[in-house]
């Protein structure tokens, strides 16, 4: 991957491919929601917390 001469990259991109001389180059994920997942994700790092905590 390389950035030409005079390429702008936009601030948060992550770039995959050459940005060409003179271009403006950006790139994001799409952001996904999964719902519910927050709150698995919570309980399952609550559970080894406390397992870590009872030794």
């Amino acid at each position: 991957v390389s950035i030409g001469k005079g390429g702008y990259i936009a601030s948060g991109s992550v770039i995959t491919e050459s940005v060409p001389d003179d271009a403006l180059a950006f790139g994001r994920a799409r952001q996904r929601t999964l719902p519910g997942k927050g709150k698995e994700l919570r309980e399952r790092f609550a559970s080894i917390s406390a397992a870590r905590k009872k030794g």
